[in-house]
This record gives C-alpha cells, structure tokens and sequence, in this order.
C-alpha cells in the first residue's frame, strides 16, 4: 500500500463496545455447544434405530443427533436385541421388514423381557395398512408411522414419546 514499509502504514483502531464483543462471544458459544457437543457428549436421551435402509438410517441419525439425542443403529434382525442390551436406549425405532428376524418378531420378543416391557418403540415401516398398524400396535409398539416420513413429525413424535 503507497509503498511504504509495514511500520510506516497508517493505523486505523476501530473501537467495539465490550459488551458486543461478550454477546458475540456468547452467540458463538451457544451455537457450538448446541451444535458441536448435544450431539455427541452432553445428551440426556439414546435411541436405537434398528433399519436395514443406510440411507434412511442417516436421515434419522442426523435428524436426531442434531437435535441432541445419542443416535446408534443396527441393521440386522438378528443383532437388534443384542445390540438394544449393549447400547440400553431410552426409545427405539423399529423397521418392520427386516432380514433374518422381522420387526413384529423384535418387538414381541422385547415386550417379553422385564427390562423392555415399557421402552418406547417407534415403528416406521413401508407398510402402512390398517391391519400392519393394528398388528404393531396389538405387539406392543408406543406409535406406528408409516415411510416416506416428514422430519418434523419424526423429531415431534421421539420428544413425545420421551416426553420432553
């Protein structure tokens, strides 16, 4: 600049109230830990998804993660009542078409242990007929709702179903 040397430039001092500098602070503070540390550490609620969709299972991670919850996922049948023991979600969400051990074989399963009789179950299934949601319910799921989904009903019916 006007090819003087760096010590000789002009200094220009801009002042900026405190208490600006503190609300920034601040803002940038609260939109970090919301968005950086809800997600992972400083949450109060887990949910399982058990969904054999990846595409859909990373939709509802990051639906719910973004929203604070602990979010782990299993895909296979088999392994859902295992990994429900190992993980001990507050809520899971079930996809009824599952390979090697359907949904409504899960769900009746849990409702015959002790541990599970009262954990909230979400099921979210491609089959959407009264009868599939009769039979869901009549197993024991808390709620049915049918794929395709709307966010805001998803993120809506896991804080009802936590209440919170």
């Amino acid at each position: 600049m006007l090819g003087l040397p760096a010590h000789r430039l002009p200094r220009t001092t801009i002042k900026i109230p405190a208490k600006l500098i503190l609300l920034a602070l601040h803002r940038f503070l609260v939109s970090f830990m919301s968005s950086r540390l809800l997600g992972s550490k400083c949450v109060s609620k887990s949910v399982l998804i058990v969904e054999d969709e990846p595409f859909i299972v990373e939709a509802l991670s990051y639906l719910l993660s973004r929203e604070g919850f602990a979010v782990s996922s299993c895909a296979d049948g088999n392994d859902a009542v295992d990994h429900l023991h190992k993980t001990n979600p507050d809520l899971l969400i079930l996809d009824m078409m599952l390979p090697h051990k359907s949904g409504m074989e899960i769900l009746e399963e849990l409702r015959n242990l002790d541990a599970y009789r009262k954990l909230p179950v979400l099921v979210l299934t491609a089959k959407g007929q009264k009868k599939d949601r009769l039979a869901a319910e009549n197993a024991g799921a808390s709620l049915f709702m049918s794929k395709p989904f709307s966010n805001n009903d998803i993120v809506a019916a896991v804080r009802d179903l936590l209440n919170i």
